[in-house]
């Protein structure tokens, strides 16, 4: 039998989280959770709609399981608004195959690898609301990871270590990473 303290935290233990953080957003709690994957989960605490059958406790009033969050697929550099956004590559689900747009379905995408997701590094981060929006400050890949993405010659991005070198942008015959 849980102990009185166990039971005033909601925990959840269907992954792996490695950091966490929390804000007050409006008046409600929302909490935010960094998996070993490098995936940002969130939970909202819902106080709304008072239960009787879940008491006065907050710990009930947690959702069953957090969401991942989503995170844009393109990225737009700081005063370069003019040239626009680059689009992250678009990565086949189960794989690390850049597809081209269009060619595939949406639920073939690799929801992760196809957005800025992707350029998480597995380190603590912040968030912070202004009781308008929600941010969330996180640290970038290191520039060799795998999963760090690169600026082409044509605006667009790839992370495909197959391409040729000519087709990155180049600082000192070193690609530029994105972030």
């Amino acid at each position: 039998m849980p102990n009185a303290t166990q039971q005033l935290i909601k925990s959840y233990a269907d992954k792996v989280y490695t950091y966490t953080a929390t804000v007050s957003h409006r008046g409600t709690i929302v909490a935010f959770a960094l998996d070993d994957q490098r995936r940002i989960y969130y939970a909202v605490l819902d106080m709304s709609r008072p239960d009787t059958q879940k008491g006065e406790l907050d710990v009930k009033y947690w959702p069953e399981d957090p969401k991942e969050l989503q995170f844009p697929n393109e990225i737009e550099q700081v005063g370069y608004s003019i040239v626009g956004a680059a689009a992250m590559p678009l990565v086949k689900l189960g794989s690390r195959l850049e597809a081209k747009l269009g060619s595939l379905h949406p639920e073939e995408v690799d929801g992760f690898l196809s957005t800025t997701a992707r350029l998480t590094a597995s380190a603590p981060f912040q968030v912070f609301s202004d009781n308008k929006h929600i941010f969330i400050f996180r640290q970038s890949l290191p520039v060799d990871h795998e999963d760090m993405v690169y600026k082409l010659q044509t605006g667009q991005t790839s992370g495909d270590g197959t391409r040729a070198k000519d087709e990155f942008v180049l600082d000192d015959g070193v690609k530029v990473p994105i972030v």
